[in-house]
């Protein structure tokens, strides 16, 4: 199996309670270390996306040591490695520096044999419209599933380089004809310049040739909504109490990943909903991803 992921990477900057600062890895590194974790040796992850020139050796040197990851689709910047910082009690980035410019299509278009595409808008610049609509465009003949994570797009940035909800230019376009569409409550309040239910934003969604919408509901658990006979049908699954790490930064994207990885498998919706919700909860806890033991991945 070989999945292709594209999105921008970033340097995640954790500010502790007592001015204590980490950085590691993230943006779309979390969905390609999950994607790696759950896929087999034999497997191929292929992540697309730029890193500044001073971290770019030694970024490619960490993602092919994980053994299933090629990374022939890392390519350098002509800018520094974007930096988000977090804030302690803020479930979103507070700021962005330095976000990349959108990846271009030529940086993907040669990767396409693959049996799947996930795009994750990590920065909410990762690429263009136009540019995933020639991806979609490109991957349809060969019906290759592609997950759309709307994650950031659903963010802007004030002169202050704070993170802000906005509506979506066009959110029904992003989605048009895309297998599987990922967001969390925040993000799907927040789509459209209107006011929408969750209902009506679920409908509007499904009206234009998804497969399934994936809401995600962080420590409350998580919904699939697909439509049968033009009749909208629900799936839940109620949130895991977890003890431990408890970071949820890039929760999300691992919900994602571990989805894709198990409905590309298996086939089953609902069942793909249950893994995710599982190694999600479980990255919050430990910080690992891992396919918990009596569900197959």
């Amino acid at each position: 199996m070989k999945i292709l992921v594209v999105g921008h990477f970033a340097v995640d900057i954790i500010h502790g309670k007592k001015d204590e600062v980490v950085r590691r890895n993230g943006g779309i590194f979390n969905a390609v270390s999950a994607l790696s974790s759950l896929l087999s040796e034999n497997d191929r992850v292929i992540p697309v996306f730029g890193v500044g020139k001073e971290e770019k050796e030694t970024l490619a040197k960490e993602c092919a040591a994980m053994g299933n990851v090629d990374t022939a689709g890392i390519f350098q910047l002509d800018t520094p490695t974007p930096e988000v910082h977090y804030v302690p009690g803020r479930r979103t980035a507070q700021c962005s520096i330095d976000i990349a410019p959108p990846i271009p299509y030529d940086k993907m278009k040669k990767f396409l044999n693959v049996d799947s595409v996930l795009v994750n808008m990590t920065s909410g610049q990762d690429l263009t419209v136009d540019t995933l609509d020639q991806l979609r465009l490109d991957i349809r003949p060969k019906r290759t599933p592609l997950l759309f994570d709307y994650h950031n797009l659903t963010l802007g940035i004030n002169e202050k380089k704070e993170r802000i909800r906005r509506p979506v230019e066009f959110w029904r376009r992003w989605v048009f004809m895309t297998d599987y569409v990922q967001l969390n409550e925040e993000e799907l309040q927040g789509l459209a310049q209107e006011k929408l239910s969750e209902e009506q934003g679920v409908n509007h969604l499904l009206t234009l040739g998804t497969k399934a919408i994936i809401v995600t509901r962080g420590a409350k658990g998580a919904s699939l909504f697909t439509s049968e006979h033009k009749k909208t049908l629900r799936t839940d699954v109620d949130g895991i109490a977890v003890n431990g790490n408890n970071d949820s930064i890039g929760a999300g994207d691992t919900f994602g990943a571990a989805f894709l990885v198990h409905m590309l498998k298996s086939g089953d919706l609902g069942e793909s909903l249950k893994f995710a919700n599982v190694v999600a909860a479980e990255k919050v806890a430990s910080g690992e991803v891992r396919a918990p033991v009596g569900i197959d991945s």
